[in-house]
């Protein structure tokens, strides 16, 4: 996996030549980033990843034989270390809800500029979350959460497990799972996605920008 000091490696999954080509030619143009391969469909880029490992893909939403949104879920399953946005023309907010859901860290639009691409691909690939401004998402309900549960809905959405969460606040698990079951009630859902968008809409997400969780 990259550290602060080597390259992103990242693999391009997509149906298009020119589209991965054109990727290929903005990342390579940047030290921080190495294209270690490339896929033109979903079964290809399952056997691209056993080979190469890579940090991150780049993946499309419609391809032949396996499309995005399943890709995702089997790379999520398989190779949980491996950080996925979705690269897709569709602007479609259940799309993102569901590239979420199965496991991708962000989603951004084949018409965003190229600088804002290239930005969406170092902010996944070095942990963070993205999804395009103009993707119109659902606004969450209003914040009812207590500062505690503020905390552990921003470590869920990195990604951390409820033992994860224990051990970060010195607690048992059952408390973090008591936490987690106040925030569904609040929230009126349990699903992570909507979670993300609601801490992402806060904009309490380190490295999303800069709002800390006192802001609102």
């Amino acid at each position: 996996m990259a550290t602060v000091d080597s390259p992103v490696r990242i693999a391009l999954v997509d149906d298009h030549a020119t589209t991965r080509a054109g990727l290929r030619a903005w990342l390579e143009d940047t030290p921080q980033f190495e294209v270690v391969g490339e896929a033109a469909d979903g079964v290809d880029a399952l056997e691209l990843a056993k080979r190469l490992s890579p940090d991150m893909m780049v993946v499309d939403i419609s391809m032949p034989r396996m499309n995005g949104l399943a890709l995702i879920e089997e790379l999520h399953r398989g190779y949980p270390e491996i950080r996925m946005l979705v690269h897709s023309m569709y602007n479609n907010p259940q799309f993102v809800s569901d590239a979420l859901q199965n496991g991708a860290r962000g989603y951004v639009l084949k018409e965003e500029k190229s600088r804002d691409i290239v930005h969406a691909i170092e902010l996944v690939g070095r942990g963070g979350i993205y999804i395009s401004p103009s993707i119109n998402m659902r606004p969450p309900p209003l914040d009812k959460l207590t500062k505690t549960e503020r905390k552990v809905i921003i470590l869920v959405a990195e990604g951390k497990s409820t033992r994860e969460i224990a051990a970060h606040f010195c607690r048992e698990d059952r408390t973090i799972s008591a936490h987690r079951l106040n925030i569904s009630r609040k929230l009126k859902t349990d699903n992570v996605a909507d979670w993300v968008r609601y801490v992402i809409q806060r904009g309490w997400l380190e490295g999303y920008n800069h709002t800390g969780p006192g802001h609102e």
